[in-house]
């Protein structure tokens, strides 16, 4: 049982993809953190835009 252990510790064939995983949930993240703190200026901006329209 130890050995096993041992050699699933060594192998590399998952790590590529676990790379990959980490890379794309680093993009995900950047963002949705620029969706978020752009989204109230933008919003802002809309509803700006909207009062100087209303008559």
């Amino acid at each position: 049982m130890y050995k096993r252990i041992l050699m699933f510790a060594k192998e590399e064939q998952g790590s590529g993809m676990v790379e990959y995983a980490l890379i794309i949930s680093g993009i995900a993240l950047g963002a949705f953190a620029a969706v978020m703190s752009f989204g109230t200026g933008v919003l802002e901006l809309y509803e700006n835009t909207i009062e100087r329209l209303e008559w």
